[in-house]
């Protein structure tokens, strides 16, 4: 039994009767329950695909390396960039096609906005209770758990919309790890209670590198010659949303180009500590001070003159005295360097968090949209697009894994950027807008852009400014009189 139990471990007599010889003979109950436990022990040990190991604790070098080298699917472009490019490119649209394109882009942004407006309204009303930066007057209250489950709902949502705006969530566990207590740039220590939370979540997007500001390392790089930490890796954006034991307020916090050595600004706190070689000075000049002052006082009882006692303990208590000012200096320096980062890389704050992430994420939404659906409809053989080589035959459209691969090397060519397209969720969206439709062997059709422009709901505005609204019945009327002004009731339906 004991060797079907334990499975990989060839059959071993000597071992067997060592083991049995532990187990009573009398075959009672409490025998067969021992033997049955310690079968069912050595068989879930055995069945465990790794063994276990010590757990090793992560730096900030490990963050760096693993979330800034996962795929970015971040479009560093602005939309109306990405536009100007599409129109230049005179090998992916017809001279019709690029007369309405503006006009399409714009009616895609207007879909978007009715999209991502009744999400930003539900986020806003179960945030409401939640918001630390509330001013307004107190209408009425929830319970406890109320609060609770508004938090839960908002943290579900809030993770959906940060999805589509192409941040990826960094591991709370990785990130208590960082900022554990640990030796800072400017040498002092910092350690920050994981315990004090009760909800801890972290997102990134982009990924870059903050130059040192020290003299040797701006002196090498003006020269040319690279030095080792010269450059420290950063996150171009970071979101965090916390809840502190026993608060029921949730803070919601955005900042932008944060240095992975420097996460630990990033919540509230903090202890700041002396390091440990200034620790060990002040303690071993502070022993010598008393070993010194010790030996000075049975001198004197003992009626022997040492001379050299009282300076010795001078330079004792000056050298610690040293050491404490610039651990002081060391800290001011901490404290002044935090508070500029808090000053000057503080994008937005709880409520403000919500508008902004809903603006980016419809940012990335338009870049997805537009592009997916820009290289559907411009299939490598298709007639009438000036600048191409047509060949005989229907257009060869898209699948999903050749669509990814031609927009990621069309903005490697046009911008320089090199990322990792989300061609999923743009292909979804463009289905559920009606201007996407994916065949049973996977390919892919894009609506006619004329079409598309029918569906879509109008926007006001084009990407110049011009009015979009057109009403026949309208500019066949005459103009009104601009002198007479007629207030007119707003609607919030």
């Amino acid at each position: 039994k004991i060797k079907m139990a334990v499975r990989g471990i060839p059959y071993n007599k000597m071992v067997a009767g060592r083991i049995c010889s532990v187990i009573p003979r009398q075959r009672n109950v409490a025998t067969l329950l021992f033997i049955r436990k310690v079968v069912s022990v050595a068989s879930r040990q055995t069945e465990s695909p790794d063994p276990p190991t010590l757990r090793q604790s992560t730096t900030a070098a490990d963050i760096a390396s693993t979330q800034l080298s996962s795929s970015d699917r971040y479009i560093p472009i602005t939309r109306r960039a990405l536009v100007r490019k599409i129109l230049e490119d005179n090998k992916l649209l017809t001279r019709d096609e690029s007369a309405i394109f503006p006009e399409f882009a714009a009616t895609v942004d207007a879909y978007i906005y009715q999209k991502f407006y009744k999400h930003l309204d539900e986020m806003k009303s179960l945030y409401d209770h939640l918001d630390p930066d509330k001013d307004t007057v107190k209408t009425h209250s929830l319970s406890r758990q109320q609060l609770f489950d508004n938090e839960y709902w908002l943290l579900k949502k809030i993770e959906e919309i940060v999805t589509l705006a192409n941040y990826l969530p960094l591991p709370a566990s990785e990130f208590l790890d960082v900022v554990r207590e640990h030796d800072t740039t400017e040498g002092v220590r910092v350690d920050v209670d994981a315990k004090q939370y009760d909800i801890l979540r972290l997102w990134t997007r982009g990924r870059g590198s903050i130059a040192s500001k020290r003299l040797l390392d701006r002196i090498r790089n003006r020269v040319g010659l690279k030095s080792k930490g010269s450059n420290s890796a950063s996150f171009t954006r970071v979101m965090i949303a916390l809840r502190r034991k026993g608060s029921t307020k949730l803070a919601l916090k955005i900042f932008k180009d944060v240095p992975c050595n420097q996460l630990e600004h990033l919540l509230p706190g903090g202890k700041i500590k002396m390091s440990r070689q200034d620790n060990t000075l002040i303690f071993a000049s502070a022993g010598l001070l008393t070993l010194s002052a010790s030996v000075k006082m049975l001198a004197t009882v003992a009626y022997v003159n040492l001379h050299y006692s009282v300076a010795v303990m001078a330079l004792l208590g000056l050298f610690c005295f040293h050491t404490w000012l610039r651990y002081s200096a060391k800290r001011n320096l901490y404290l002044a360097n935090l508070s500029q980062f808090l000053f000057y890389k503080s994008i937005a704050h709880n409520r403000g968090v919500l508008t902004l992430l809903s603006d980016r994420a419809q940012d990335e939404e338009f870049k997805e949209m537009l592009l997916a659906y820009t290289f559907l409809l411009a299939a490598p053989n298709r007639t009438g697009v000036p600048g191409t080589t047509h060949t005989e035959g229907p257009p060869q459209y898209h699948t999903e894994e050749t669509l990814k691969t031609t927009v990621e090397d069309w903005l490697k060519r046009s911008f320089g950027v090199d990322i990792h397209l989300d061609h999923r969720d743009a292909i979804r969206s463009l289905e559920e807008a009606g201007l996407c439709q994916v065949q049973a062997d996977g390919r892919m059709v894009a609506l006619a852009m004329s079409e598309a422009l029918k569906i879509l709901p109008r926007p006001l505005l084009s990407w110049s400014g011009v009015s979009l609204v057109r009403d026949s019945q309208a500019m066949d009327a005459e103009p009104p009189d601009e002198t007479v002004s007629e207030e007119r009731p707003i609607s919030w339906v």
